[in-house]
């Protein structure tokens, strides 16, 4: 980073955030995902909007109808939150960088938001190797998943572009969509069906990966400078 030797990475890099025993956990291949249910409770019972998220998996309407002709359902919603059927899938969220940009630097909102999650970071250094890891360990495990970008919605207004992309790309999307007060997150999210547990979360062991990471701090990590050239 700014203050070590270069490191070198294959294609854009994933950046997780968290506390040193966690991070260090993640790189010895346990990955840790909890059910999005437990991010809108967090927010309901805490009242913490950094970490928690009522609106996750939710469809949102500000001002709409919800019509259900056979059942003869006519409701007016208003600020309303309808519950999806991913409501309750499982996630694990990193940050990722741009492969599109050629050189990237943390914003000021994202150097003091960030290290409220931790004081570690781990760098995966190798983004197609570690997806390919993950899916190998899904196909092991029997688990369906899915993994991309979160798109990021202003949810002061009913956006009919946010409708369209649900609708074109499948309700999924939904699992992939928060408000645009998350966006400093830069979030990739890996999100799996509901496995078979009674618990909030799910741990996949997808194997070491310290041939891929490098552990940082998370002051170190904020302070980079990343370049498309492969070096970080």
């Amino acid at each position: 980073m700014s203050t070590t030797k270069a490191i070198q990475a294959v294609g854009a890099p994933f950046i997780k955030f968290q506390d040193r025993d966690k991070i260090e956990y993640f790189q010895n291949g346990k990955i840790y995902f909890k059910s999005l249910a437990y991010y809108r409770q967090r927010e309901r019972e805490t009242g913490d909007d950094t970490v928690g998220d009522v609106f996750e998996a939710m469809f949102h309407v500000n001002n709409g109808f919800l019509c259900i002709p056979e059942i003869g359902v006519f409701k007016k919603l208003d600020d309303a939150l309808i519950h999806s059927c991913f409501a309750n899938h499982y996630a694990f969220c990193m940050l990722s960088l741009f492969e599109d940009k050629p050189e990237f630097k943390f914003t000021n909102e994202q150097k003091e938001k960030i290290l409220g999650f931790g004081d570690s970071a781990l760098l995966i250094t190798n983004r197609s190797e570690f997806l390919h890891r993950v899916a190998m360990a899904l196909g092991r495990e029997k688990i369906e998943g899915a993994h991309g970008f979160v798109n990021y919605y202003d949810e002061a207004s009913d956006n009919s572009d946010y409708w369209f992309s649900i609708l074109r790309s499948g309700p999924q999307n939904i699992a992939f969509s928060k408000r645009k007060r998350y966006s400093y997150q830069q979030e990739y999210r890996l999100l799996i069906k509901p496995p078979t547990t009674e618990t909030d979360h799910f741990e996949l062991d997808i194997g070491n990966i310290a041939d891929i990471s490098t552990i940082l701090t998370a002051d170190q990590a904020l302070n980079a400078i990343a370049l498309c050239q492969g070096s970080v």
